[in-house]
């Protein structure tokens, strides 16, 4: 399936790093609660690709929340990518991967980090049929979800191109 270098990896990873930093616009809060609202959520998340850790913010309160990202911009998110996840003995209810399964190193070892350390659904937001850029190193289709996750249970367009889907494992 689809691999990059290391080196792309890492290049990629410093221009998203770069832009986050000089980002003007606030996120799109709106959006991850419309996402929370819309599938299941368990006692336990994880938060895959974290970045600034948006998710946390639109999660029920009593919601035990774990960050995930290989470049963690806070000491709160543990240091780790998709595909180091195998190395993880903590399982949990929901695993989220918003907007950070086009920049993996892997994208099918990425899907099964997150198959090892759920125990009940997978939430993947992320573009389909882009063309990787700058700041991205795959394109995503839905067949690679599909050959690694299964069928899954709910899909939704939510912007042009950009899709929301939940798995059950």
């Amino acid at each position: 399936m689809k691999e990059v270098s290391i080196e792309e990896w890492k290049d990629k990873a410093i221009n998203l790093t770069k832009w986050r930093e000089n980002r003007t616009t606030e996120p799109n809060l709106d959006l991850y609660k419309d996402i929370v609202n819309m599938v299941t959520v368990g006692e336990t998340v994880a938060d895959v690709g974290a970045g600034q850790c948006h998710l946390r913010k639109c999660l029920p309160e009593n919601v035990r929340y774990t960050a995930f990202d290989p470049f963690p911009l806070t000491q709160d998110v543990n240091d780790f990518s998709a595909e180091e996840l195998n190395l993880i003995n903590n399982r949990y209810d929901t695993v989220f991967m918003l907007s950070a399964l086009d920049n993996v190193i892997n994208v099918k070892e990425s899907l099964e980090g997150l198959k090892t350390v759920s125990k009940g659904n997978i939430v993947i937001l992320t573009g389909i049929g882009i063309k990787p850029d700058v700041y991205h190193t795959h394109q995503i289709d839905r067949k690679d979800l599909v050959d690694v996750l299964g069928e899954p249970v709910k899909e939704a367009e939510l912007l042009k191109n950009v899709w929301l889907f939940e798995f059950e494992v």
